[in-house]
């Protein structure tokens, strides 16, 4: 009766130090892992070149770098409800 004891303790144990890993691991990972992108001010400026045989065309585009006010400007101003 005395060793099984001794192995059920050990064994509870040995899985309370598993859970506590595991446990840590994916605090660890979902701390680590904060979605989206860090807010910046300013630019990015980007030059296009396009050249097709005897034509061609340069252009610069120049993007926001906070993703906030990037994706602004995917939303249209007016919609069909709001004409």
């Amino acid at each position: 009766m005395g060793y099984n004891l001794i192995i059920v303790g050990i064994l509870v144990l040995v899985i309370a130090a598993f859970v506590a890993r595991v446990w840590g691991l994916v605090r660890q990972e979902t701390h680590d892992d904060e979605r989206g992108s860090t807010r910046k001010s300013g630019f990015h400026i980007i030059h296009a070149d396009y050249s097709s045989g005897m034509s061609g065309h340069q252009t610069t585009y120049k993007v926001p770098c906070d993703p906030q006010e990037y994706a602004q400007l995917f939303i249209p101003k007016e919609t069909e409800t709001k004409k």
